[in-house]
Order: C-alpha cells, then structure tokens, then sequence
C-alpha cells in the first residue's frame, strides 16, 4: 500500500461524535471491584472511570479487525477509514475540572483534531488526534486530548520482541 495524502484527510477534520451514558452505582462497584477499592463516601468516581463511559454499543458483525466499529468512510463512520489495522492509545492529556459522581448524565462530545501520516521505523503510521469533552448538567468536567496510531500488522510469525 502507498501512503496517502493528508489532503484526503481534510473532510475528517472537526468530525465530531456526541454519546451519551449515565454513571450507575452498580457498574461503578464493579469497576472498583477489579481494583479492589472501596467507593469514596462522598459519591464521587475516581480518576480513570471516565475510560468506562459512553463506549460503543456496535453489534459484534460490525467491528473490524482492531475490536473497534469498522472504519467505513461513510457518514456514520467517526473515525476516518485508515487503511492500517493495528489500532494502539498513544497518549492521552486529561484535565479533571470537577470529580464525577454517581448518578451523573454524561454527555461525551469526541472531536478528530488532526491527522497525521508518518514512516517510522516499524512502517507506515498514521496518527489520529482527538478531542474528548465530558459534560453533565451542561458542565464540562473533563477535557482529553487523545492520540490514537493506526500502524501495519506485524507478520503472524515474526518474533516477540
């Protein structure tokens, strides 16, 4: 495969995506279970829980190789169509403005910021930046800036490293 130009990226930037999810006492103790952690007395979620929310609800016949709905390219797809299957969470930068609590209304507004093509080392990379802000009662309580790569499988038999 070539590489492709960042001009046919241009229509994906400022895509946005807005889900919706509520933080239930009952998922929050099982969160906190794996961790083996009590739940604080004042109703507040700790850090991190966010991770938990507003995830996809796709049924299992339309997810792509990565675990993650299909990269179509149509209207409905967020994310843009990146011909490279092996998706990873580069980084993130979060900003906590107030604690969650329990039985918060979340509203998550995604927003792609940019993408970038890079050659690395281990071949093609394709870097996608997001924006993450989560609301409850028209409050934003938390900014992400997230990065995901998009890179080429490794060969079934290569080696681990």
């Amino acid at each position: 495969m070539t590489m492709t130009t960042q001009h046919q990226w241009e229509s994906w930037i400022g895509r946005t995506q807005v889900q919706r999810d509520m933080i239930s006492r009952a998922r929050l103790a099982k969160w906190l279970a794996t961790f083996d952690t009590a739940q604080p007395e004042d109703g507040t979620v700790p850090q991190g829980y966010h991770w938990c929310l507003c995830t996809p609800d796709a049924p299992l016949s339309s997810l792509g190789e990565d675990g993650h709905p299909k990269r179509t390219g149509d209207e409905d797809s967020f994310m843009p169509p990146v011909p490279l299957p092996r998706r990873m969470w580069a980084s993130s930068t979060i900003k906590f403005l107030r604690p969650l609590r329990i039985g918060d209304a979340i509203s998550r507004t995604s927003r792609i910021d940019k993408i970038t093509e890079k050659q690395g080392g281990s071949g093609r990379l394709t870097f996608v930046e997001l924006s993450h802000d989560i609301c409850s009662h028209d409050e934003t309580i938390l900014e992400e800036a997230q990065t995901i790569v998009y890179r080429e499988a490794a060969p079934y038999d290569a080696p681990l490293s």
